[in-house]
């Protein structure tokens, strides 16, 4: 889902890196991992599993290293915000149109950078939808 409304809802300019890359699943053993981020790591959500199941939540980057003290992704994806935020970040350019979105009905504080046409058209379909809802 996250990849389908970014890119239904990047900035169409320049030349981007594939989505993919800054995504990524490992499969790896617990009792090796080892959480480690550069400083110019931008935030982000690292999720432990174990015998398929969510052990343990992480939002890791920027040389932070924050518990989610939970296995629930909508807390995590709460506290990656929040991290963006307590540290004054913007979002990186690739993420920014669905951390806006997130941003937007999460914490009902409208995303002010520049965005794309098809993040106000999606937006507003959304908010349709909600306002019919509500009704």
């Amino acid at each position: 889902m996250m990849k389908t409304q970014q890119e239904k809802t990047k900035i169409p300019k320049g030349k981007e890196k594939v989505w993919y890359r800054s995504w990524r699943m490992y499969q790896i053993r617990t009792s090796k991992a080892k959480l480690i981020t550069k400083t110019t790591d931008a935030p982000r959500i690292t999720i432990f599993r174990t015998s398929g199941a969510c052990s343990a939540i992480f939002v890791i980057g920027g040389g932070i290293i924050i518990n989610a003290h939970s296995t629930d992704c909508q807390i995590a994806v709460k506290m990656l915000l929040a991290t963006y935020y307590v540290l004054d970040l913007n979002y990186p350019r690739m993420f920014a149109m669905v951390l806006g979105i997130l941003q937007t009905f999460l914490f009902n504080d409208p995303y002010r950078m520049e965005t794309s046409h098809q993040y106000k058209f999606f937006i507003k379909k959304v908010r349709k939808s909600f306002d019919a809802i509500t009704e």
